[in-house]
């Protein structure tokens, strides 16, 4: 008796005793599978891909001789990532203090 009823637990099963609500609720449960892997398969490459740039960055800022260098560079390159984003707002921000003061 046991074999008969592990043989009937199967996904082929599944299949042929469902109706079309199961049906509908197995193909939901894909596309939302698909959809899952798609975002953290594309998530994981643009993440990659950003600690990638930031650590570019990190490297030419602490190559740097100076901070007009990194400025330069700044423009050159623009701002693709968070560190450099941070160096370009504190470089703005410094700037607008040394024309307040020397005013």
């Amino acid at each position: 008796m046991e074999s008969t009823v592990t043989e009937g637990l199967g996904f082929a099963h599944f299949l042929t005793q469902t109706d079309g609500v199961g049906k509908a609720v197995l193909g939901v449960l894909l596309l939302l599978s698909i959809a899952s892997w798609y975002l953290i398969v594309t998530r994981a490459m643009a993440n990659l891909l950003a600690e990638r740039k930031a650590g570019a960055f990190l490297a030419r800022f602490w190559q740097a001789s100076s901070l007009s260098e990194v400025e330069a560079a700044l423009r050159g390159q623009g701002v693709d990532n968070a560190f450099a984003a941070l160096v370009k707002k504190s470089l703005d921000a410094m700037q607008t203090v040394v024309r307040k003061i020397s005013r």
